[in-house]
Formats: structure tokens, sequence, C-alpha cells
């Protein structure tokens, strides 16, 4: 689904814009989420083929929205044949978001 919004420059409302801009925006959200499967955390585990994912509850939740828009744009299958590959890049990025300046 494609959404072309376009704005006049010329516009003297641009609150109103935003707002309904911003509301566009959430809506379209909602509706695209209604449709996509909602996956468990129990379920992403099986698919990635490991029994426990370390992290915070947050970077729990990450994960699996990540795991599940995969499986919605390119299908179970995919996940399961590149599964070493994404925990490799799960790896990966919990190194550099753990990393210290220090």
């Amino acid at each position: 689904m494609a959404i072309i919004f376009y704005v006049s420059r010329q516009t003297s409302n641009i609150s109103g814009i935003k707002h309904v801009g911003s509301f566009l925006v959430r809506e379209l959200r909602d509706r695209y989420e209604a449709h996509m499967t909602h996956l468990s955390i129990e379920k992403v585990m099986s698919l990635l083929g490991i029994e426990a994912i370390s992290g915070t509850p947050k970077q729990q939740e990450r994960l699996r929205k990540w795991i599940e828009v995969l499986v919605e744009k390119r299908g179970n299958d995919f996940v399961l044949e590149s599964r070493q590959e994404l925990l490799r890049q799960l790896e990966q990025h919990m190194k550099l978001k753990t990393q210290s300046c220090c």
C-alpha cells in the first residue's frame, strides 16, 4: 500500500497540516500492524533455533519485531535459511549498542 501526500509550500495552516499528517501516519501504521502476523517471542526463538534470548525486555521486543517484519516480508523459510546470518547480525548489533566510549 502506498500513499503519496503532497502539501503546497504556499499553505498557511502548517500546524493543521502537521496534525493531519501525523494522524495519517498513525492510521496507516495501525492498519499495517493489524494485518501483520504477530509472532510470540517463543516463535522467534524457534525460528532462530535458540533456547534463550539475552538482553533487556526492550531489546527482546525489538528482536521480536525485527523477525516479525522479516517473516512478513520474506517468509518463514527465509528466516529459517538465514538464521545463522541473522544471529550474527544480532550479536554484532548488541556489541555495538553495549560498547562504552571510556
